[in-house]
């Protein structure tokens, strides 16, 4: 679908018997975010971002999600955060050590090669702040892990196709 994304992957559990009206839970991310900020020093406008070598697949087990499979570029999606345009992705959590592109509108792409990984954790934004100067280079590159959740819980209630009126 053309207004499609990202996804996330929430998991939850709590015991119930059949005589419970109500079952109440809590759901916890079990994939990661990576927040991009970009500090714009260049005046051009950034129309992309991307990460080029991710884990893209997850396996999903009792105790958790892992990434598996081959690596590959992952397009991020802008979201405003904080009132700052920002670039996000929902991905695998995973250790990423990959070349961060990122696409001004006139096409010239500007590309940083991570010296250090940024450890993402399932659950938890880490948000990481390009700076970008005038020439065509980012000449700065910080990363920090925050709580994804922010001590949010979400409770769903069921209602069986009987108490439907």
């Amino acid at each position: 679908h053309a207004k499609y994304t990202m996804s996330d992957l929430m998991t939850g559990q709590e015991a119930a018997t059949p005589d419970d009206e109500y079952v109440s839970f809590s759901v916890n991310h079990q994939l990661s975010q990576l927040v991009v900020k970009i500090d714009n020093r260049s005046g051009k406008t950034v129309s992309g971002v991307t990460l080029s070598s991710v884990y893209t697949t997850v396996k999903c087990s009792a105790e958790g999600v892992s990434p598996v499979g081959v690596k590959g570029a992952v397009q991020a999606c802008p979201v405003q955060i904080d009132n700052s345009q920002c670039w996000a992705l929902v991905i695998a959590p995973q250790t990423v050590k990959s070349d961060l592109i990122i696409t001004p509108s006139d096409g010239q792409q500007i590309t940083y090669t991570m010296q250090e990984g940024i450890d993402l954790r399932p659950g938890y934004r880490s948000t990481a702040t390009a700076v970008i100067e005038k020439g065509p280079q980012i000449v700065g590159f910080t990363a920090t892990v925050n709580d994804w959740n922010s001590g949010r819980d979400f409770n769903f209630v069921f209602v069986s196709e009987t108490d439907v009126k």
